[in-house]
């Protein structure tokens, strides 16, 4: 996967960019993988990209995950959560996603574009 961010409560932002092709075999998180700290993605593309027996095939956060002004499209999990996972340990993430497109993703079992999973475990 291009991003993985396991940052122990800090704070990560990431703006401006465009992450595509990411790929995690046997994984979560095809494109960014946020295992823990708060993470914003602001005005980002995340395309293309596919998570191989897993889940979030463009974004997987089992922490604090905002999404301001972004684009998540054309992503695939063969799981769940083509576009977007949002898990964690015992309960969900919180999540917040604002002025932002989410189409065309593809979860294999589920949550083509957004699902909310907790029963998965960091």
């Amino acid at each position: 996967r291009p991003i993985y961010i396991d940052n122990n409560g800090g704070v990560v932002q990431i703006r401006g960019v465009t992450i595509s092709g990411g790929y995690a075999l046997l994984g979560i998180g095809g494109g960014i993988f946020n295992r823990s700290g708060i993470l914003t993605i602001e005005a980002c593309i995340i395309t293309d990209n596919f998570s191989d027996r897993g889940t979030g095939g463009g974004v997987a956060s089992w922490a604090e995950l905002n999404i301001v002004s972004s684009t998540i499209v054309n992503n695939t999990a063969t799981d769940a959560g083509g576009g977007i996972v949002i898990s964690g340990f015992p309960n969900p993430a919180n999540c917040s996603i604002t002025r932002s497109t989410i189409s065309n993703n593809t979860g294999g079992s589920g949550g083509g574009g957004f699902i909310i999973h907790p029963a998965l475990s960091p």
